[in-house]
């Protein structure tokens, strides 16, 4: 596979072409948002939302005098435990290059 950053959209060529129709999947990796100011309105997906709300009160809670119960340290610790296995199941997986001196590993189309 070749990616061509042409503009306005990139160009993917492949080394052979298909006999039948196969699928492509591809995994492009961004960031949530770009926050321009701190009333910038996001949606977030709930495990995300999740996370940030008991994280953040288990963070500010001494700040204000506030004890945190070990439930809300435990959901707070759950919450960041499951977004980590959700977005670590997403990550790139090793490929076969078929080039001589590569034997194995994660391939960046910016690289060659």
């Amino acid at each position: 596979m070749y990616y061509k950053p042409t503009y306005p959209y990139g160009t993917i060529y492949l080394y052979y072409t298909p006999a039948d129709s196969e699928d492509l999947h591809i995994v492009s990796q961004k960031p949530l948002t770009t926050y321009t100011s701190e009333l910038t309105s996001v949606s977030l997906p709930g495990e995300y939302e999740e996370a940030l709300v008991t994280g953040l009160a288990v963070k500010i809670a001494p700040r204000y005098g506030i004890a945190t119960s070990p439930e809300l340290r435990n959901d707070a610790m759950r919450a960041q435990a499951s977004l980590r296995a959700r977005n670590l199941a997403n990550t790139m997986k090793s490929v076969d290059l078929h080039m001589p001196g590569r034997t194995g590993g994660t391939y960046d189309i910016d690289e060659g």
